[in-house]
């Protein structure tokens, strides 16, 4: 039986730290509270792309891009010329979920307009656009009639 490690080409192995101490790298100069929702996700020509956990994540990483562009090219000689910033999905459980915080519930819908969702989907031609009014309905209120 052969290693995990034999299986694992070595260039791969090699992108993998680099990506791993420049997302290191950049941790070091973020503000605590964003440092661990983002991390290197590609590096090509002069351009760094970065992965935020969130819209608000990302955009104070856009805030900061002329700070990373100079951080990363003064402690890893590269030639950074640009910051593109990818919106991700969170890597693990969001920590405000398990700080006790109940879910927001969604406002019922009323009876009527669950109903008007029904009858407009019984009357549209489109059949994409009555599935999705269906569909709508089914969620927003009382089961089918």
């Amino acid at each position: 039986m052969r290693r995990v490690r034999q299986l694992i080409d070595d260039k791969l192995l090699a992108r993998a730290r680099l990506m791993g101490g420049l997302t290191e790298s950049l941790r070091s100069l973020l503000p605590p509270a964003l440092a661990p929702r983002c991390r290197v996700a590609a590096i090509a020509a002069d351009q760094l792309t970065l992965s935020a956990e969130g819209g608000a994540w990302a955009t104070q990483l856009r805030y900061l891009q002329r700070e990373i562009i100079k951080h990363m090219n003064a402690h890893h000689g590269l030639d950074i010329r640009r910051v593109k910033v990818h919106v991700s999905a969170p890597a693990g459980p969001d920590p405000a979920a398990s700080a006790g915080k109940r879910p927001v519930r969604r406002p019922r819908v009323p009876d009527a307009a669950v109903d008007t969702l029904r009858r407009t989907a019984r009357t549209v031609n489109d059949p994409g656009l009555a599935g999705a009014l269906e569909r709508l309905a089914t969620k927003s209120g009382k089961r089918r009639s």
